[in-house]
């Protein structure tokens, strides 16, 4: 709406204003304010305009003041990056004239971003005079640093308002990155020249500019035609083209990025090249897959993580072996966990893996760490050695790795990870699905949410299992109780269960679900709330396989893993 200036007094009408309270203390936040006002007669008077906060502090500054003669139309524009606490703040903007002709303000706006939603920012806003000591040269007005984390696009800005003290005086301002102008041709385009003593001009740049991870330096200087010009308010700011990872609650661990995809090989192993290198430390592996063939050294797979960009899949069969079909996730994070991985040969029935080790295991906090492990193994049978039981204990400090037979005699025969979660509420325990039986509850577990819950299992069995009898399925039936299920409690036999419940306190979510697939079904979409597929996983309850099977007499095939 329109708005008739007063002299001497700022509007208070019609101005735009943003009020928030951030919710979060000590985020910087970007606010640019614009007018556009409309000289109508007269000519010699002033035109300003500010940003004024209000709320946890009152700040009229940064200011712009010019000269305009009738019918001029102008738009005057500020920025400026305030740190703010989480109270609530106003900023609004305003015009002024200091004549008595008329002119009205047509347009306000404001626009406010948070900057720290932004993976690197740096910014910097000064007050007070900045002398320009000769007429020849550039001076500098302000500097800031950025270090982007990622080579890429890096938005910057910047601005200098200049006190120019009498008519006819020029300032130029330029931008420089690295004493290079950006954009390009500053240093010879020109500037502003003043036409009244009062003059306060504001001189702006910005642009996007690539650039890699070392520290680089944003200047801005300025040149003026007359050593009476000072340079007054002083404002920049610099982010990457990169959004900062989504908080959790305090203590929890912050997601950096998932990797996915699928892939399939016909011999004993193959790799896989992550596309984006990941932090070993911070980052693990889950898969699952499928194999037509009823032997252990066919289907059991081994997955783990050899280097930042690169996963390794293997099994013991080398010739004349079926294809195996996998999907395989990376999850990494900026912070709050910490993942340990090693191999083992399984030389024994129980391996405790610790300190000792060769690849060894460091003491975590069990209640807040979960174990996954895979494993590959020979045979034709699927035996006693041919299931592995995971479990962290004796208070953290070692990782147990049981068959009731030991496997092998290939060497690295397991592979283990833990992951310990800031954050994380686990839960654990032991437990027997009898050999008669098809069904086993653990009804013991403090409540949990189960929005927030998953739960994964593994088994060790005394003597050889079939998928009616072996094909173990892991699911809640309560938030406070646990069910474990198989198809088939003829000629079966006990399968000694270890399991581990993990339960966030942030803001991940968990989605889960059962379903069914009959004798003529390959494969079935399961409708989902909507995710972010760059923060977000999909495992199975047991292992890498996870489900029940109907078949008996030996057979494990594509129905079966």
């Amino acid at each position: 709406a329109n708005t008739a200036l007063a002299t001497g007094s700022w509007t208070s009408t019609n101005n735009a204003e943003v009020t928030l309270q951030p919710g979060k203390a000590g985020d910087d936040w970007l606010v640019m304010a614009t007018g556009r006002i409309d000289v109508e007669d007269g000519s010699s008077h002033q035109m300003l305009s500010r940003i004024h906060r209000t709320g946890e502090l009152t700040e009229t500054e940064p200011v712009v003041s010019q000269e305009r003669e009738v019918d001029d139309m102008m738009i005057q524009t500020l920025f400026r990056v305030y740190t703010l606490g989480d109270v609530e703040n106003t900023f609004a903007q305003e015009s002024s004239r200091d004549g008595s002709n008329a002119a009205q303000r047509t347009h306000s706006g404001v626009f406010l971003l948070n900057l720290d939603k932004f993976k690197n920012q740096v910014n910097d806003f000064q007050v007070g005079n900045v002398a320009f000591p000769d007429t020849t040269g550039w001076h500098n007005t302000l500097s800031i640093n950025i270090t982007p984390e990622h080579s890429g696009d890096v938005w910057m800005m910047g601005h200098t308002v200049f006190d120019v003290g009498g008519v006819s005086r020029t300032s130029e301002h330029r931008l420089q990155v690295d004493n290079a102008d950006q954009p390009p041709t500053q240093s010879s385009a020109g500037g502003l020249v003043s036409y009244d003593a009062a003059d306060e001009l504001v001189v702006q740049r910005q642009t996007v500019v690539s650039l890699d991870t070392t520290t680089h330096t944003l200047d801005l200087d300025g040149r003026v035609s007359n050593t009476g010009v000072v340079g007054e308010d002083r404002s920049a700011f610099a982010v990457t083209m990169e959004l900062a990872p989504e908080q959790g609650a305090p203590g929890s661990a912050i997601i950096k990025r998932v990797q996915a995809n699928t892939a399939s090989f016909s011999g004993q192993s193959t790799d896989v090249t992550i596309p984006i290198a990941v932090d070993l430390s911070k980052s693990f592996l889950v898969f699952s897959y499928t194999v037509d063939d009823p032997g252990p050294s066919q289907f059991n797979v081994k997955g783990n993580l050899t280097t930042s960009t690169n996963i390794h899949f293997e099994r013991v069969c080398s010739s004349g072996c079926p294809t195996v079909f996998i999907s395989w996730y990376v999850a990494e994070f900026e912070s709050g966990v910490d993942v340990q991985r090693g191999n083992s040969d399984q030389i024994a029935a129980t391996e405790l893996i610790n300190t000792a080790d060769a690849e060894p295991f460091l003491p975590v906090d069990p209640a807040s760490t979960f174990e996954l492990s895979s494993f590959m193994n020979p045979g034709s049978i699927w035996g006693d050695d041919d299931n592995l039981r995971t479990q962290i204990i004796n208070g953290g400090d070692d990782l147990e790795l049981s068959t009731i037979n030991a496997m092998g005699p290939e060497a690295d025969v397991t592979h283990w990870q833990t992951i310990e979660y800031s954050g994380a509420k686990v839960q654990r325990n032991t437990l027997t699905l009898g050999a008669a039986s098809t069904v086993t509850n653990d009804g013991g577990i403090t409540a949990v949410n189960l929005n927030k819950t998953f739960v994964i299992s593994t088994y060790q069995n005394p003597v050889n299992v079939w998928p009616d009898t072996g094909g173990l399925e892991t699911y809640f039936t309560a938030d406070n109780n646990i069910r474990f299920e198989k198809s088939s409690g003829t000629g079966g036999q006990d399968l000694q269960i270890g399991y581990t419940l993990v339960e966030f306190t942030g803001t991940e979510i968990v989605q889960s679900g059962r379903i069914n697939f009959d004798t003529t079904t390959t494969s079935q979409n399961v409708t989902i709330n909507p995710v972010n597929i760059t923060r977000s996983i999909a495992f199975l309850s047991h292992a890498q396989k996870g489900g029940q099977g109907d078949a008996g007499s030996g057979h494990t095939g594509t129905d079966d893993n």
